[in-house]
């Protein structure tokens, strides 16, 4: 699975960096997917445990800069995404209350929950470096 969504991850950015401007200005694109249902995926030592109780999203393949490794259902644009288990459009990440912000360049996201049997299991996350009216 992990390098079927690099590729994806990788053909995406690329797809969006080939558009022109403004839609060219891909600051982020990839996927975080749900610990709990992806145990396999954390590595061996790393400080991604989750708070028994919660539900959490990894960090998954990706381009862009580095980002948050671990985000709780409910807290930022990809967590409030896999609770409500539906697309969230941030046009302006600055007048969004509770963004989590991993890098100071992303001004807008959207992230697309993918669900299996009605639960959110991965997210597509895109940011980019304009505000979107």
């Amino acid at each position: 699975m992990v390098s079927n969504l690099a590729n994806v991850s990788s053909l995406l950015w690329h797809a969006y960096a080939a558009l022109p401007a403004p839609s060219s200005a891909v600051n982020w694109a990839g996927f975080y997917v749900r610990q709990d249902r992806f145990p396999s995926l954390v590595s061996a030592g790393s400080n991604t445990k989750e708070t028994p109780g919660t539900q959490a999203l990894l960090l998954d393949p990706f381009h862009g800069k580095p980002a948050c490794q671990l985000i709780q259902f409910g807290r930022g644009v990809c967590g409030t995404a896999a609770e409500k288990q539906e697309t969230v459009l941030v046009p302006d990440v600055f007048n969004w209350e509770g963004h989590i912000a991993c890098d100071a360049e992303s001004k807008s996201e959207i992230v697309v929950p993918i669900l299996v049997n009605g639960e959110s299991v991965n997210l597509w996350q895109h940011g980019s470096k304009y505000i979107c009216a």
